[in-house]
């Protein structure tokens, strides 16, 4: 089994969340052993599309973020095929660049 990148991916929710005012219960550490546990678990012998979400999980409504509950899960769902690679794929270079985190 195979992970890319899962140290860096989760990192980045971490520094995501921190942003968010989201406060994950796990380390960086744990989130990959409990999404390899998930993979698994699930007993996938193909590649796997892995989605985990951090939200605010409190029933109140409004626009502050301190103060509230917040909440985890992961799932895994097969990908499948994902491109027709008999046809070939083609990209292009965007010239987009995204807005720094400090000047939202």
């Amino acid at each position: 089994m195979y992970g890319l990148h899962l140290k860096e991916h989760y990192a980045r929710l971490h520094r995501s969340c921190r942003i968010m005012r989201i406060a994950l219960p796990h380390t960086i550490d744990e989130l990959v052993g409990i999404t390899v546990d998930l993979l698994r678990k699930c007993g996938y012998r193909e590649d796997a599309y892995i989605r985990p979400i951090a939200y605010k999980s409190s029933p109140l409504i409004g626009v502050r973020l301190h103060d509230l509950e917040d909440g985890f899960t992961v799932f895994a769902i097969p990908f499948g095929t994902y491109l027709d690679i008999d046809r070939g794929i083609s990209c292009a270079v965007s010239s987009w660049r995204r807005t720094d985190d400090n000047a939202i």
